[in-house]
This record gives C-alpha cells, sequence and structure tokens, in this order.
C-alpha cells in the first residue's frame, strides 16, 4: 500500500501544436531541441497550412507563443511578419499562462497514466491521447475563453502573480 512504482528515468520527447476555438492543430514531434529554423520548418509545415482551414482570409486572429529562444529570433519574427502571421504582444517577464500550458498538463498526465515504456511507445500516445481525449478540446476551449481574463487579470496586477 505504501509503494509507489516509478520510472526513474521517463522517455521525453519535445512536441509542438496550437490550439484554437475551432480546433487542435496537428502534433509534432520535434526531432532533438527545437531551434530557430526547426521552429521556422514547424510553423511553415504545421501552423501555416492549418490557418486558411480555421479563418477566412478577412477574419482577425493573434498568434501567441512564449519567450523561448527559437520564438523571438529575428529570423522567427521575420518569417511571421512575411507570412501576415499578428503576434501577440507579450512582455519577456511576464507570468506564462498562455492557454496552451493548461493543455500539455492535461496531455502530460493522461499519458503518465499509460505509462510508456520506450520513446516509439511514448510518440504513439501523444498522438492518440491528442487526437482522441475529449479533455484535451474541453481543456483547450476553457483555457482560450479564459484569455480576456487572463489579459485582464495580468494588467491589473502590472506583471505580478495572477490565480492564473
Amino acid at each position: 500500500d505504501c509503494i509507489k512504482q516509478t520510472v526513474k528515468h521517463p522517455e521525453k520527447c519535445m512536441i509542438w501544436s496550437t490550439i484554437c476555438m475551432r480546433g487542435l492543430g496537428p502534433i509534432h514531434v520535434v526531432d532533438g531541441m527545437m531551434n530557430a529554423d526547426k521552429y521556422i520548418d514547424v510553423l511553415k509545415d504545421k501552423l501555416i497550412p492549418s490557418l486558411p482551414v480555421w479563418y477566412s482570409r478577412r477574419e482577425k486572429f493573434i498568434y501567441m507563443h512564449d519567450g523561448a529562444p527559437p520564438h523571438k529570433a529575428i529570423k522567427t519574427k521575420a518569417f511571421l511578419e512575411k507570412e501576415k502571421v499578428p503576434l501577440l504582444d507579450w512582455p519577456g517577464n511576464s507570468p506564462d499562462f498562455n492557454p496552451i500550458e493548461n493543455v500539455w498538463k492535461v496531455l502530460k498526465d493522461e499519458v503518465a497514466k499509460l505509462r510508456p515504456k520506450s520513446k516509439p511507445e511514448l510518440i504513439k500516445y501523444i498522438r492518440e491521447i491528442w487526437q482522441n481525449c475529449p479533455k484535451i478540446k474541453e481543456t483547450a476551449e476553457k483555457a482560450i475563453e479564459s484569455m480576456p481574463k487572463r489579459l485582464k487579470l495580468a494588467l491589473k496586477a502590472k506583471g505580478y502573480q495572477t490565480k492564473y
């Protein structure tokens, strides 16, 4: 009763995806560590093709990513500007309450329940859960719906901690 089995060195992989009120973007497994060139390739191959599916040419949207170095690289900014992808202006030292963080937590928890024993099995579970778990979609919708409230609280707190 008092023993909990754990894995000393669990398998890990870096993934990328996007969420919006109209759905989940494709999940992408990053080979190695993300850098600006890899990030631009992911945006080119995964994000840009999703935009016309989600938004007509006249609809406005804002893309949000965090302050990770590949996101802030000059070449990344130039690529997004060239592709006419508007970015949410986000202060460098702000709290990280990007709504996708809520989704990543649910994904990690769901994958952990399955206890993958190898990297291929981990990737398989990630893809299956991303596509088939209603909790992922529900969490994404709730987190996105809360964004106006999150932004107001961030402004009110002047960069200090909020409940998010």
